[in-house]
């Protein structure tokens, strides 16, 4: 019997201490800050105990917080990829000078000028803020003045010379200078994400006329919209700045005091005596006080290379559903789509939730029916063509998913997104470029789906000059199959495959490879199996795909990814069944004149329009340095140095499924 140990109260402090204690080491190293500093983090309680060690030990301190550019999603789910850093004292603490404000003082050159202006352009063109999630907040119809609340006990209020009654005061003050315009309160990310507790009733005020932007939604749409903007100590204020918009402040953060804002508290002289232009400010916050790691490398950067990063970000989200459930999925397909969909909730059967706005996400051609929720679409959902350094079946973590509004790119019958897409594509000469450096990677770095690691192979010395064939096996029970093959098809088994590759070329040196999954009997071998020997001149099972592709004429399948991969690398592809990437002019397809593929796809399409399609367009790839959203070429690179490593061993729950989905197999089939 197993023995369950729960933590009490005292493990638990005792976890939060340490977490607490360790946290700005652990910030520190990871943005390369020198060691013999002990680090406070900002001016937290938490940071008492390493202060009384550094003041023991006589040692210099510093302080760090998030930068101000911190991440995309919120702190609960992303780590800050920017800090800022003080040899003196917090940048939000007034009450004495530190690191940020010497910056701001000092005069700039006309590059440092022209860097400061351009770096505005760029964070206003790329709508970028602290938090840069995909969704902006709904703006009201009339115009309106922004009101910023902030979390309860935020340490920037207590040390910007504010308080509770701060807020308070803001409104009173904001309702008197604009009776006629709409007041708007936009609530703390953190206090609807994170359960923080808000300055402001909303039901109460709500009755008064007060509206309140309660979405959690990215700011960059209110603060260009709005006729001013009201802050205690936030930094939207600053942000406010960079939108050319009047701030007006009941505190004193960085940015007030310098004359670029209209301060309430009256002067803080050690700043006013200074004339200050918003490049200042802008070259001192953004360029000199913060650092900032790239989320891939891990490197540090620049932030122009960071709002960059974060703008392939939003472009790569924008086709991800803000809101959906994930339905009957098992815990590990359900962490794989999680890293794609951070806020995704998961139930085991559509009529166990009735938010109407949710999109439904399910996995592969899983049935479902839609009911009378007012749904209005299902995404589904499978591994892209570059999966992962092993097998799926063992779980190891795929680098890219597909999400299809339409249906899913197996299925020959009915229409995808895919599909869809390679119809309708027209590549510029950037992009036709740009597949073909995509295509020049694959090939080079020798990238495969799974890209497993196998014996060497030649069948040259083999074959006394025949035309060397590949019939490549798959798992008989494999979606692909039973969606990708017509009712009417004779080929849909393996045997039948190989039997009829036999038949159409006759003198050649055919060779059959099994698919990885049984070879490793993680799934059923296919119906009559065994006697493929007969209709062949070799089988090969550990045996590495990316060699054989160096050696091969030919390929035979029924459905497989691997006549895509072969497709690539220019090898002649025969299809026996209607999958994906035939029927588009590039491959021998018997049945070419099917009605799924007659009335589905009716055009011929170059190589550089089915790879920009399938690869570039159709998958979204994920980050195994990042853990977020990637281009394809970044994920060819991480596969390809993941693969070269030394092969890991399974853990032990791949371990103990990789049995059961064996188990599975055998007794479901």
């Amino acid at each position: 019997m197993i023995k369950i140990i729960k933590k009490n109260n005292m493990d638990r402090l005792f976890e939060w201490i340490i977490k607490r204690l360790f946290k700005p080491n652990e910030i520190a190293n990871r943005f390369k800050l020198p060691s013999n500093i002990i680090y406070l983090w900002g001016k937290k309680n938490s940071s008492l105990a390493r202060e009384l060690i550094a003041n023991l030990i006589k040692k210099n301190k510093g302080y760090i917080e998030d930068g101000f550019i911190r991440s995309v999603n919120y702190g609960d789910i992303d780590e800050t990829y920017s800090i800022s850093v003080d040899t003196k004292n917090i940048y939000y603490d007034y009450s004495s000078t530190n690191d940020l404000e010497n910056h701001i003082i000092q005069d700039l050159d006309k590059n440092k000028i022209n860097r400061a202006n351009k770096l505005k352009k760029l964070w206003i063109k790329n709508r970028i803020s602290k938090y840069n999630c995909k969704v902006d907040s709904e703006i009201p119809k009339e115009p309106f003045i922004l009101l910023v609340d902030q979390t309860a006990k935020d340490c920037s209020i207590k040390y910007g010379s504010a308080t509770n009654k701060s807020f308070t005061k803001m409104l009173s003050w904001a309702i008197e200078k604009w009776p006629k315009h709409t007041i708007l309160i936009k609530i703390h990310p953190d206090v609807i994400h994170g359960g923080k507790r808000s300055h402001f009733n909303i039901k109460v005020l709500e009755k008064q006329g007060i509206k309140f932007s309660i979405d959690g939604g990215h700011p960059t749409s209110l603060l260009e919209k709005c006729d001013a903007v009201c802050v205690v100590t936030s930094q939207l204020g600053f942000e406010a700045l960079l939108w050319d918009k009047p701030v007006y402040v009941f505190g004193w953060p960085f940015y007030a005091g310098w004359g670029l804002t209209n301060d309430i508290l009256g002067k803080l002289e050690r700043r006013s005596i200074h004339s200050i232009k918003i490049e200042q400010l802008i070259h001192a916050v953004l360029i000199d006080y913060c650092r900032y790691i790239h989320p891939e490398t891990k490197e540090l950067c620049q932030p122009e290379e960071l709002i960059d990063w974060i703008k392939s970000q939003k472009q790569l989200q924008k086709n991800l559903p803000t809101k959906s459930i994930g339905i009957g999925f098992t815990p590990w397909k359900a962490s794989q789509v999680k890293r794609y969909l951070p806020n995704i909730r998961f139930r085991p059967r559509i009529n166990t939730f009735k938010n109407k706005k949710n999109k439904i996400i399910v996995w592969g051609k899983k049935r479902i029916e839609k009911n009378n929720l007012g749904i209005d679409s299902i995404i589904r959902v499978e591994d892209g063509f570059i999966r992962s350094v092993g097998l799926g079946a063992n779980l190891i973590e795929s680098s890219s998913l597909i999400f299809d509004k339409k249906g899913i790119y197996y299925d020959g019958e009915n229409l995808s997104d895919l599909e869809d897409t390679l119809n309708k594509i027209e590549i510029t000469p950037e992009e036709k470029l740009r597949a073909n450096k995509l295509l020049e990677s694959l090939i080079k770095l020798k990238i495969t789906k799974y890209n497993l690691k196998g014996k060497d192979w030649d069948a040259k010395e083999k074959n006394e000059n025949k035309e060397i064939i590949l019939a490549l096996g798959q798992v008989e029970s494999d979606a692909s199959i039973k969606f990708g093959t017509p009712a009417d098809s004779k080929i849909n088994t393996n045997l039948e495959l190989v039997k009829a590759t036999r038949e159409n070329y006759p003198k050649s040196y055919l060779i059959y490879k099994p698919h990885p999954d049984v070879v490793k009997l993680l799934r059923k071998k296919g119906k009559n199996d065994n006697q493929i020997r007969e209709y062949c001149d070799e089988i090969v099972d550990d045996v590495c795909i990316e060699k054989m592709y160096e050696s091969i004429d030919r390929l035979s399948v029924i459905t497989s990814l691997g006549g895509f991969e072969g497709l690539l690398r220019g090898i002649p592809v025969t299809t026996w069944g209607i999958p994906f990437y035939a029927g588009w002019g590039l491959t021998d397809d018997k049945l070419k004149e099917h009605e799924w593929i007659k009335k589905k796809r009716n055009r011929v399409l170059s190589l550089e329009e089915l790879i920009y399609g399938c690869l570039i367009n159709y998958p979204l790839y994920i980050s195994k340095s990042s853990g977020r959203l990637c281009s394809p070429e970044q994920a060819i690179k991480e596969l390809f140095i993941f693969k070269e490593q030394k092969e890991e061993n399974l853990n032990m729950k791949q371990l103990i499924f990789r049995i059961w989905g064996s188990l599975r197999d055998h007794v479901l089939n």
